[in-house]
């Protein structure tokens, strides 16, 4: 059984460098890891917010493998 989670954060939250941060994550549990799908602009600062909650979730679901997948825009 799979179950589906989507965290959106859309926030007017800034970092350090003054920048806001909007990404979409879309989770997925899998018998054996945890599927994410991020989607929204690639800026740094997305990808380190994106990164803790994706730190959060394996946490919270006692998940130590996890698939990724970026569907990020911008440069790389």
């Amino acid at each position: 059984m799979t179950s589906q989670k989507s965290l959106t954060r859309v926030q007017p939250r800034h970092s350090d460098l003054g920048a806001s941060v909007t990404y979409e994550l879309t989770i997925h549990q899998r018998p054996t890891y945890l599927h994410i799908i991020v989607a929204g602009q690639n800026t740094r600062e997305n990808v380190m917010h994106y990164m803790e909650d994706v730190i959060r979730e394996c946490t919270t679901r006692h998940c130590g493998k996890v698939l990724i997948e970026e569907r990020l825009e911008g440069t790389r």
